[in-house]
């Protein structure tokens, strides 16, 4: 089949696509306009604008709405996460989930974002005869979930407000954040600590500390949560155990390379 045959199958849109997905990623985490990949790599202002709207409109993109900029949406990493790259973070991570259960002697998981829930995708089990199991898949609900509350509070302004949306504040225990106000509390001051809590607000008896995993352009990419039940962590010792939580994710983060 010569060059020009080979041509006739190719779609210039979706080859376009690729090529900017290509340039988002490889920019600043502040992302671009569309002005910078008109200038950068040539194409139409029109079919430029079409792209990243409907790139945007799939989750693929995140487009902040005062600066115009794009960066990369939750929906490119979680496609990544189910490829060689999950792999990559897993290996990253279980080896100092180890570590930190050992040190604490309770449950440790994992957690990405996909499809706008908390999604485990390994675990540690505790040492205690008595823990909690959370199997790879288990899903978790966006304003109950320490784990989820460490991703988003990471995240960029405007994908936290899509992201808000979505969530549904059904009362699950006594202790469940019920208001978008209180939550976004919430994620300010788990940015601030390094570390997010669940003070039983999805299950009674179940208290979790979690802390976020970056990648090597700062994006939140995953979470370690600890998990245990309150008669073995008090509300009043989460903090102590956040910075220890935060301080392993950390060592997960440095060996991050994607």
């Amino acid at each position: 089949m010569n060059e020009k045959s080979k041509s006739e199958y190719n779609v210039p849109n979706l080859e376009r696509a690729l090529v900017i997905l290509d340039y988002v990623v490889g920019v600043s985490p502040k992302g671009i306009s569309i002005a910078d990949v008109v200038k950068e790599l040539g194409f139409p202002n029109s079919s430029v604008f079409r792209i990243m709207n409907t790139l945007t409109k799939h989750k693929y993109l995140i487009k902040d709405e005062q600066t115009k900029r794009f960066t990369l949406g939750h929906k490119f990493f979680s496609m990544a996460h189910d490829s060689a790259d999950k792999k990559l973070l897993i290996e990253c991570a279980i080896p100092v989930m180890k570590k930190l259960r050992d040190l604490l002697k309770e449950t440790v998981v994992i957690t990405v974002m996909s499809d706008e829930e908390g999604m485990v995708i390994d675990q540690v089990p505790g040492l205690y005869p008595f823990r909690f199991v959370c199997d790879p898949g288990t899903r978790q609900p966006l304003h109950a979930s320490a784990s989820v509350k460490a991703i988003l509070a990471n995240l960029a302004e405007e994908e936290k407000k899509k992201i808000f949306t979505q969530i549904n504040f059904s009362k699950l225990t006594e202790n469940t954040i019920l208001t978008l106000e209180e939550y976004k509390k919430e994620l300010t001051e788990a940015k601030a600590q390094g570390y997010a809590f669940d003070r039983e607000e999805g299950l009674i008896g179940v208290v979790c500390v979690a802390a976020p995993i970056f990648n090597k352009k700062g994006y939140p990419i995953a979470s370690v949560t600890l998990t245990a039940p309150i008669g073995r962590l008090k509300v009043e010792e989460l903090g102590a155990v956040g910075e220890i939580v935060r301080q392993y994710c950390d060592l997960i983060t440095d060996q991050i390379k994607f």
